[in-house]
């Protein structure tokens, strides 16, 4: 009897394991999904950080040139008011 049994266990072990594994597919899946979201949401937010680093790397160039220009602007008329005085 303990033969039989032993053989009933031996010969449904393997079937069971199957059915046991048809539904371990999330085991794998759901690293892999996540794996795949963490690249997408990290290329996301290197994209979104790197478009506003580009933005406010050329506001600062246009204001760093209207300064340039504003600063020969006023030695241009300093030099010009310097030249149209008189001489005491």
């Amino acid at each position: 009897m303990l033969e039989a049994l032993l053989l009933a266990t031996v010969k449904a072990a393997p079937a069971a394991s199957a059915a046991a594994s048809a539904g371990d597919d999330w085991k794998w899946l759901v690293p892999v999904a996540t794996l795949i979201l963490g690249f997408g949401l990290k290329w996301l937010q290197d994209h979104l950080t790197e478009k506003g680093r580009r933005r406010h790397a050329k506001e600062l160039r246009r204001e760093q040139r209207y300064d340039a220009l504003r600063m020969r602007r006023i030695d241009a008329e300093r030099a010009n008011l310097i030249s149209v005085q008189p001489y005491c």
